[in-house]
């Protein structure tokens, strides 16, 4: 009996799991094209440009969120002949915020600089009358030349734009 217990727990684990590897490579005009994210809405989305030796290259961040957490997609972006963006994902982040977080894409500045691919979670209590925000609890910042969303160790240069209110 207790190994059909866990036998059926581990199965229902498996159909709920958070591991979105499987959508890297994937292209969409509408995020509800990807099965996987059908049940999320669209929060908020950036984007970005690098000009490298090759010419500019153009970058974005989605968020979409549900009922149980917020997804960020980064993508390389391009437009098709009727001028729709088209995303190719990179990579993705799940975060599960609590009540008092606010999650921000894209409105953040490290050293005082504005860094259109920083993602931050922030405490968001007691913040309505702040300009920027600097109660960051984790960041990620999404690397053009690795496609990988990477955290940043040393919060202390961030802050963000109070888009709360």
């Amino acid at each position: 009996m207790k190994t059909l217990t866990i036998l059926f727990f581990t199965i229902l684990l498996s159909s709920v799991s958070t591991d979105n590897s499987s959508m890297i490579g994937k292209t969409f005009t509408s995020h509800t094209q990807i099965q996987t994210l059908k049940d999320y809405t669209k929060v908020r989305d950036t984007s970005f440009h690098y000009n490298n030796q090759k010419g500019y290259a153009d970058f974005g961040l989605l968020e979409l969120r549900n009922k149980k957490s917020t997804l960020i997609i980064f993508s390389s972006l391009k437009s098709n002949q009727e001028h729709y963006r088209i995303y190719t994902i990179l990579d993705t982040l799940a975060i599960n915020s609590k009540k008092n977080d606010y999650i921000s894409v894209g409105a953040c500045k490290k050293n005082n600089v504005f860094k259109e691919q920083i993602i931050s979670l922030i405490n968001s209590k007691n913040t309505t009358d702040e300009l920027f925000l600097k109660k960051i609890k984790k960041a990620w910042a999404a690397n053009i030349k690795t496609h990988k969303i990477e955290p940043i160790k040393d919060l202390s240069s961030i802050e963000c734009i109070n888009e709360i209110n």
